[in-house]
């Protein structure tokens, strides 16, 4: 395993988008499109599980990442979700995006009253975009769906939070 994560430290985000795309290559070439469907919607043992044994009027939030920084000079919690350009955007996610929008909403509004996350902001982002990243849409859900464009330059320093 350590080769494993030595190996993959190693690799450049370049080298990475290229190795991922192989892969897809493969699977399209000896089996198709449709398990090229099937490996790219369940990135994960557990969604595929839900998906195929709980009722439909829910969603499991397949959300692509949390962002915390919780250094004393920061204190930020972003829930972020990325599409690419053209990728098909689920209405249950849109509402979960939504809903959690609407969570953070009331924290930033009361959070100066509870010590445990008092100085915090929290936020919510959809960013469409494709690799590697040039240029950037970014949907924030706690200012009204406000929408920002980045190239690759600004997009890092976005998400270094800078």
């Amino acid at each position: 395993m350590n080769n494993q994560r030595e190996f993959i430290e190693k690799l450049s985000y370049d080298d990475v988008l290229r190795i991922k795309e192989e892969c897809y290559q493969v699977i399209e070439k000896y089996y198709g499109k449709n398990y090229l469907a099937v490996f790219r919607y369940f990135k994960g043992d557990l969604g595929c599980f839900v998906n195929k044994n709980i009722r439909r009027n829910m969603t499991t939030g397949d959300i692509d990442f949390i962002q915390w920084d919780y250094s004393i000079s920061k204190k930020i919690l972003r829930i972020i979700e990325c599409k690419k350009i053209n990728e098909y955007q689920k209405e249950s996610q849109d509402k979960l995006l939504d809903f959690l929008s609407k969570l953070f909403i009331i924290l930033n509004k009361i959070c100066s009253r509870i010590p445990f996350i008092n100085g915090y902001t929290f936020k919510v982002y959809k960013i469409i975009a494709d690799p590697p990243y040039n240029i950037v849409d970014i949907i924030d859900y706690t200012d009204k769906k406000a929408k920002t464009r980045l190239n690759q330059k600004g997009f890092i320093k976005f998400l270094s939070m800078e």
